[in-house]
């Protein structure tokens, strides 16, 4: 999700995506962020007793060090970004009666056409 595309192989021979995913290192492209690199790498380790979550607490890597976590869990932290706020308080806007208003969060879903097309090959 952070780089738009998988790490690993993802054409549509089935032996080659699973070889690897658990064999192979992942791959990122060179504009992804240092931190988020460095956090995929240690999420995406092939020996789980190595993995960050397991082996060490991930609240504690660099990419989640502006999170206060205690605030966070207390449910006081204030989002750091609120998507189209002006617009979903706009009150001059008129949905015609017969259609659901669109919303930009609820219900969003996104598939990537190259992952459906994959999907539909090896039929997971």
């Amino acid at each position: 999700m952070a780089a738009g595309q998988s790490p690993f192989y993802h054409g549509p021979i089935r032996r080659k995506l699973i070889k690897s995913v658990t064999r192979k290192q992942p791959k990122f492209p060179s504009w992804l962020d240092a931190d988020v690199k460095h956090l995929l790498e240690r999420l995406l380790r092939k020996n789980p007793e190595k993995r960050l979550g397991v082996y060490k607490n991930i609240r504690g890597h660099p990419f989640f060090n502006t999170i206060d976590w205690e605030e966070l869990e207390r449910k006081k932290a204030r989002p750091p970004f609120k998507p189209y706020r002006k617009v979903l308080e706009n009150r001059n806007l008129q949905w015609p009666e017969n259609k659901t208003p669109l919303h930009p969060i609820d219900g969003f879903s996104y598939t990537s056409p190259s992952w459906t097309r994959m999907m539909r090959r090896i039929r997971l």
